[in-house]
């Protein structure tokens, strides 16, 4: 406890240099980077990450362009990689391997139709008519009788 307290006690009576800082804490200062740097390296990382290019060719770019060594490159890039994977940015994949049914689709596209007619929108209308009709044309063949049945 004397230690630390002598050692800060040194710290502060050493005069200040711009030019050559015996602060930890200037030094420190000089050697990370700032909040908005950091977010900026992460953020290019991810678009790297997210275009598929090579971690090792994307490592080069950050290290190019942030004037930061390969080692501090590669865990940016490490850190945006295990964000990409816990993101959630799409549907889950037993979302997107469902089937869409024609009633799910007509379903909707009615309820759009209702809503369109009540603010009287008629363009609206009449592009939704046209997406009906090509519903029940895709259910057709599915269906013994015609028109919308139950929607």
């Amino acid at each position: 406890m004397l230690r630390k307290l002598f050692a800060r006690s040194r710290m502060a009576n050493r005069p200040k240099n711009p030019k050559n800082p015996t602060n930890p804490s200037d030094t420190e200062r000089l050697l990370s980077p700032s909040s908005s740097e950091r977010a900026e390296r992460a953020s290019y990382a991810r678009g790297l990450l997210e275009t598929g290019l090579r971690t090792a060719t994307a490592a080069t770019m950050i290290s190019a362009r942030f004037s930061c060594s390969r080692s501090t490159a590669y865990r940016v890039l490490t850190e945006a990689s295990n964000e990409l994977q816990l993101s959630d940015d799409g549907p889950a994949d037993s979302e997107t391997s469902q089937a869409i049914e024609p009633s799910d689709v007509a379903a909707q596209l009615q309820h759009l139709f209702n809503i369109a007619c009540a603010q009287g929108d008629t363009k609206q209308v009449c592009q939704l008519l046209r997406g009906l009709d090509t519903v029940r044309k895709w259910s057709a063949p599915l269906q013994s009788s015609s028109g919308y049945s139950g929607v």
